[in-house]
């Protein structure tokens, strides 16, 4: 399964990367939105991870423009309360938590 860890957090991007590897999964990781538009064209995940606490704007752009991209994979949204549920619908969640 291929997985997109979209993080500003170097450490947390990291962790997740060796974590998910060790577990057989093809992890790319991004700090941006420009690395993570990158590989949701030339390489689509199945999993997309976005870590909103410190990028939620940022966050919520990626979750627009890959859902606008016809992205049809999951979405994993890690966040200390910073995004709501009519918030990340509005962004293109098909679901909420």
């Amino acid at each position: 399964m291929r997985i997109l860890v979209f993080a500003d957090k170097a450490l947390l991007r990291h962790h997740l990367k060796v974590q998910l590897t060790q577990q057989g999964h093809i992890v790319d990781d991004a700090q941006n939105v420009k690395e993570a538009n990158y590989y949701i064209v030339e390489y689509p995940p199945d999993i997309d991870i976005i870590d909103l606490d410190e990028t939620r704007e940022a966050g919520l752009a990626l979750l627009r423009v890959w859902r606008g991209q016809g992205g049809s994979g999951r979405i994993v949204v890690m966040s200390d309360g910073a995004g709501s549920y009519t918030t990340l619908t509005r962004a293109g969640s098909r679901r909420g938590w």
